[in-house]
């Protein structure tokens, strides 16, 4: 005897076609639901870049202080002290070291010509220990500490300037013992300013003067 649909083992058809209806229903909500999430989510804001001109600084020639506002903000761009410093001073303004003065065209007037300086004072025994250097009172250590100090600014420097140390030991007026790669000496020409300009750095008294010297053509 065939059995009854409401038997045991038979599913209702209508239980059926309310199960499929409950799923095409939550399908259509799931589908409308992400459309409008969609919709809604902001666009990801790509923000392109400006053309910047480098190494074109904006300088105000009309502004009688101009000469030092722009070494000031030029020996600020330059690589700090390689080494384990205790403080940091500058800019401040200055004169031109005698080496560099002598490489300015002779009759450079005074006003045609400026200077500006960043001191690192140190300790030696730390300064000497953060570049692998042993620290004792021999100028061989001393010299293997200033050419450390050389190498590890020559590679930091900017490729617009050009090295031209080691000077002459007559022009530097270092003693012959002395390691001669210091002072360190980099030089460039700005055509825009008509300026020609160089990077000094040298020791004195444990501090290492990073310095911009520079004249007007």
């Amino acid at each position: 005897m065939p059995k009854s649909l409401n038997q045991k083992g038979v599913i209702n058809p209508l239980l059926i076609i309310f199960i499929v209806l409950i799923c095409l229903v939550g399908l259509w909500f799931f589908i409308g639901q992400a459309k409008f999430s969609s919709n809604n989510t902001p666009a990801k804001q790509t923000n392109t870049p400006k053309s910047v001109a480098v190494n074109k600084p904006q300088v105000d020639k009309t502004d009688k202080d101009w000469m030092y506002k722009y070494c000031a903000s030029e020996v600020l761009k330059l690589p700090e002290a390689p080494f384990k410093y205790k403080s940091k001073e500058g800019p401040t303004r200055s004169g031109a070291m005698v080496w560099i003065s002598k490489m300015f065209p002779e009759g450079t007037r005074f006003d045609h010509q400026v200077g500006c300086s960043i001191g690192y004072k140190y300790n030696e025994a730390e300064a000497y220990a953060s570049v692998g250097v042993e620290h004792k009172f021999d100028i061989k250590y001393a010299n293997e500490f200033s050419k450390s100090v050389d190498e590890l600014l020559t590679a930091k420097i900017d490729s617009s300037w050009g090295k031209i140390s080691p000077l002459d030991k007559k022009v530097s007026g270092e003693p012959g013992y002395s390691y001669g790669g210091f002072p360190m000496v980099f030089k460039r020409e700005n055509t825009e300013l008509g300026t020609v300009e160089y990077i000094d750095i040298f020791f004195g008294g444990n501090v290492l003067y990073i310095k911009i010297e520079f004249f007007v053509k």
